[in-house]
């Protein structure tokens, strides 16, 4: 699935599954490219693969330059705010049409301190643009089988997985407003 504007496109994998649409497992795959994958970005934190050809990469096409000088942005750093602005759109897209696994696509990897991307600027755009976006959009399914904006959701949260498991046993017997109806379904 792609989703195109102004020369930047986002894209995943899906696979159809048993008659409908599935998010494929995120393999090693490069996450930007300029016409070709910069092979330096398979750690980069946004879960969707990202093309633009006016990107500028460094020298040995590993990388992009996400970094300012002297208190002006870089080109490429335009481009990915619009290209954060499409993942959320990505999200949105595959929640409404029912793909499993849709939520993954809400998912940020690691933000990796990295020479060629300033973190605090990433930090800020992924906050500001794709983060809180889509804790009021409707890209969760609960226990009940219902779309919700994750801010409305009763999210287990905890970095170990056993762990946030066990806090959604718990609460998955709960009823009414406090219980399955925003308790997200345990593979998300």
């Amino acid at each position: 699935a792609v989703i195109a504007n102004d020369g930047t496109s986002v894209a995943v994998e899906i696979a159809e599954v048993d008659a409908s649409w599935s998010i494929a497992e995120r393999e090693q795959t490069p996450r930007i490219f300029v016409a070709f994958p910069l092979t330096g970005t398979r750690d980069f934190c946004l879960p969707v693969v990202i093309n633009n050809e006016k990107f500028q990469p460094r020298e040995d096409r590993d990388t992009l330059y996400l970094r300012g000088k002297e208190g002006i942005k870089h080109p490429n750093m335009d481009r990915m705010e619009g290209a954060c602005d499409l993942a959320v759109r990505l999200a949105v897209l595959g929640a409404e049409e029912g793909w499993d696994k849709a939520a993954t696509l809400a998912q940020l990897n690691p933000l990796l301190k990295c020479d060629w991307v300033d973190c605090d600027w990433l930090s800020r755009l992924l906050a500001e643009r794709f983060i809180q976006p889509l804790r009021v959009a409707k890209v969760m399914t609960t226990a009940a089988g219902e779309r919700i904006a994750p801010e409305k959701g009763l999210v287990p949260i905890s970095s170990d997985p056993a762990l946030c498991g066990a806090l959604w046993d718990m609460a998955a017997p709960l009823k009414g407003i406090s219980g399955r109806l925003r308790l997200p379904r345990r593979d998300e």
